[in-house]
């Protein structure tokens, strides 16, 4: 029974990571964006 705590925690801990980096991911590419939209606009002042 002890290993399979040990999975679920592990499965856990996965999840939580993978989650942690496709919300970092995400952010990137907004912020890469938002980057390009500020260049877009500095460009037409």
């Amino acid at each position: 029974m002890h290993a399979v705590d040990d999975l679920l925690a592990l499965a856990g801990e996965i999840e939580r990571r993978y989650f942690i980096l496709r919300r970092t991911e995400q952010i990137k590419r907004t912020l890469h964006r938002g980057e390009k939209f500020a260049g877009h606009l500095i460009d037409k002042l």
